[in-house]
């Protein structure tokens, strides 16, 4: 497998809380929900609680309770305090009044969350479907983020059942997060490779292009003239 391409270069991760707690340092002694153990929402919830000062491990309980629907509604049902949680659920989130404690994109900074891989043997046997799906796929984010006025009815068409305030919020949050253009730096690459490396106990050394292959998109952004 390679990745080909970002397409969103900001952790979509949010700790939010029950509405008496409106400080990451109050979660001390209370419940986190996270997705499961050795997850990004785990992660995610132990670099938020790292960076205000408390210890995952001795100062809170971290729970893991599944998807992202699930975390939702123990928040609402008061089962837990705190919850690691994803648009468009942040939205509904807020507009129930709990507390937006910490986005992951602001202590993070860049990190890759979403984006497209495929196989090897796909980029050496249809390399021209490989193009076409990355020139759609850079297509739709420059036109997302240029008219996002006819972006929003498009999203309401694909999620009837959901809000139209929810919908904008979570179009507003993810134009905030997407890349430009499917390209990404390969410091924030190498980065990521080595918090694997680590997670998982790997020593030897994993290149760039054990993990990658760019080549493709780079003819796209030069085709599409997206310069630097």
């Amino acid at each position: 497998m390679r990745v080909i391409a970002t397409l969103i270069t900001k952790q979509s991760f949010f700790l939010f809380s029950q509405r008496e707690i409106r400080r990451v340092q109050d979660l001390k002694g209370k419940r986190i929900a996270i997705s499961n153990f050795a997850s990004s929402t785990d992660s995610s919830a132990r670099a938020a609680l790292k960076h205000h000062g408390l210890d995952a491990m001795r100062d809170v309980t971290l729970m893991a309770m599944g998807d992202t629907d699930v975390r939702f509604q123990a928040l609402v049902s008061g089962a837990i305090e705190a919850a690691i949680l994803t648009p468009p659920y942040t939205v509904m989130a807020e507009q129930k009044g709990f507390n937006n404690l910490v986005w992951l994109g602001d202590i993070l900074g860049d990190v890759p969350s979403n984006g497209l891989s495929t196989t090897v043997r796909k980029l050496k046997e249809n390399p021209d479907q490989v193009q076409r799906m990355l020139r759609a796929s850079v297509r739709s984010m420059i036109y997302t983020r240029e008219h996002k006025q006819d972006a929003l009815p498009i999203l309401m068409k694909e999620f009837p059942g959901m809000e139209r305030n929810t919908l904008a919020g979570t179009l507003d949050f993810y134009l905030t997060a997407m890349s430009p253009d499917g390209r990404i730096s390969e410091s924030v690459i190498h980065q990521v490779i080595n918090e694997q490396r680590e997670l998982l106990n790997v020593r030897n050394e994993v290149s760039l292009n054990q993990v990658a292959d760019f080549g493709p998109l780079q003819r796209v952004v030069k085709e599409l003239n997206l310069g630097k």
